[in-house]
């Protein structure tokens, strides 16, 4: 019977205290990451802003491009980026209406292939046009918007277990876009 009691007080440890401090630790942890994160964030000056390239391909619909383009001018708080718009196979009428919108902004650059190609390779292609040391790739008709640039590339650039952020190499960044039509 004193066997029995022993076992089922190890399992109760076991099974109950092991979780319990496991999650206080992790709960410490992330409170520690979660404030260098925000230091990261806070002395991101626009002088010390890596350039983001977002990669952004093209819907067909001109009018919605530039709304996209509107909203994220608008509301994002970082700076240094730049957008990549991966255009396949278009008319000549539409290719002019963005390249008015190229130069209406200084920040978006057209890229254009003469192919239908896939959405996906329009990502994979841009990333490989991207002047930026981080690029975002969005899908069809997304937006990224306010501050969430910033706080995504604080969570790239802050240390990780002891590894130094600057040894983490190339990063794709893939925030939670939102619909451009859902403003």
């Amino acid at each position: 019977m004193m066997v029995f009691n022993r076992a089922v007080l190890v399992l109760i440890v076991a099974f109950v205290f092991t979780p319990v401090i496991a999650g206080i630790v992790r709960f410490i942890e992330d409170l520690r990451f979660d404030k260098q994160v925000a230091q990261r964030t806070a002395r991101m000056t626009p002088g010390a802003q890596p350039l983001v390239s977002i990669v952004l391909p093209f819907a067909g619909d001109v009018d919605r491009l530039q709304h996209q383009l509107d909203i994220m001018q608008a509301s994002l708080t970082y700076q240094r980026y730049e957008v990549l718009v991966m255009v396949s196979a278009e008319s000549t009428a539409i290719l002019r209406r963005l390249r008015q919108i190229v130069a209406q902004n200084a920040a978006v650059r057209v890229i254009e292939f003469t192919e239908t190609t896939n959405s996906a390779n329009l990502l994979s292609q841009g990333a490989m046009f991207s002047r930026g040391e981080f690029v975002l790739t969005l899908p069809k008709n997304g937006v990224v918007s306010g501050n969430s640039l910033e706080e995504t590339l604080a969570l790239f650039m802050t240390d990780i277990n002891g590894i130094p952020a600057a040894h983490v190499g190339a990063v794709m960044l893939e925030t939670l876009p939102r619909r451009a039509d859902s403003c």
